[in-house]
């Protein structure tokens, strides 16, 4: 399979292109100051630099013909400053719309794009945590109009947290691991709210169960929750991370108040993913983590 991917230097994108460089050829779209290790670029069939201007992401349809589209390229931020506004709508919103038009143009009909669990909020389902979740919103309803008309067949995977071997972004687990060393005083908040983590293992056995069965799923466009399916509190995830590790972290519950539309319970409306389950205990996920 010839696979385009966005967001290859990510930590899922990493893994993917890892975990499929020996079976797929797999060309990847990045932007000019975008860090590719040696590893990467080792992994990727090529590479192709995403300029800002739909053209560039053109001249990568011309040159590679994808057959399926991966987009996993994406800016978070949980609560969002005016200066990020552009790179929130850059990044989740005209970069998607770029392939989504590219697409149609060269008659590529498959994509698997990546959502959050973040664009439903409490009871409301449709009703996004912040602007990050938004933005991605939008651009499913873009996805939706290329579906609909019948030029492209998608799928949105919605994801709640993830981690695994190999994650070096600043999230909470690398903070706790980290914590275990230094001792050094962490500030959280009461630890109350439910946490719905995924180990990359089985979110790249999720993207290919998709790649496999895309053809196949009756609606043009199809929406699936990835859940981990063990949801425990943040004070219950600390308390088994220092079980497993045999040390105390040094955490000040309640130094901090929750964040501004803190998701206290997650997204649970969502359609699962036909034949996928996850594998990975958080028990022995964490293990792996830690060790």
């Amino acid at each position: 399979m010839r696979i385009l991917m966005t967001g290859a230097t990510g930590f899922i994108g990493s893994n993917l292109l890892k975990a499929w460089s020996s079976t797929h050829e797999i060309g990847i779209l990045v932007r000019p100051n975008s860090q590719i290790t040696e590893e990467m670029a080792s992994h990727a069939a090529e590479q192709f630099i995403y300029d800002g201007s739909f053209e560039s992401v053109n001249k990568a349809f011309d040159s590679f013909n994808p057959e399926i589209v991966i987009h996993l390229a994406s800016y978070y931020v949980y609560e969002h400053k005016p200066e990020e506004l552009d790179t929130l709508v850059e990044s989740n919103i005209k970069v998607g719309a770029y392939l989504l038009e590219a697409m149609k143009l060269h008659e590529v009909k498959y994509l698997i794009n990546t959502g959050t669990s973040f664009e439903h909020f409490g009871e409301q389902e449709e009703h996004a945590v912040n602007l990050y979740a938004a933005t991605k919103q939008a651009f499913g309803d873009l996805c939706k109009y290329y579906c609909h008309a019948g030029h492209i067949r998608a799928v949105t995977l919605k994801l709640f947290d993830t981690y695994g071997d190999g994650d070096e972004r600043k999230k909470l687990l690398n903070l706790l691991k980290s914590n275990i060393s230094t001792k050094e005083e962490l500030k959280l908040s009461p630890g109350e709210q439910i946490i719905d983590i995924l180990h990359v293992s089985d979110l790249i056995a999720a993207y290919q169960i998709v790649m496999d069965n895309i053809s196949s799923y009756t609606d043009n466009y199809s929406e699936f929750g990835l859940s981990g399916q063990q949801r425990c509190s943040l004070k219950e995830l600390v308390a088994l991370i220092e079980r497993i590790a045999g040390e105390s972290t040094n955490i000040q519950w309640g130094a901090r108040p929750y964040r501004d539309r803190e998701v206290m319970t997650p997204w649970e409306n969502f359609e699962p993913l036909p034949g996928w389950q996850p594998k990975i205990s958080l028990e022995e996920g964490v293990q792996r983590f830690l060790a």
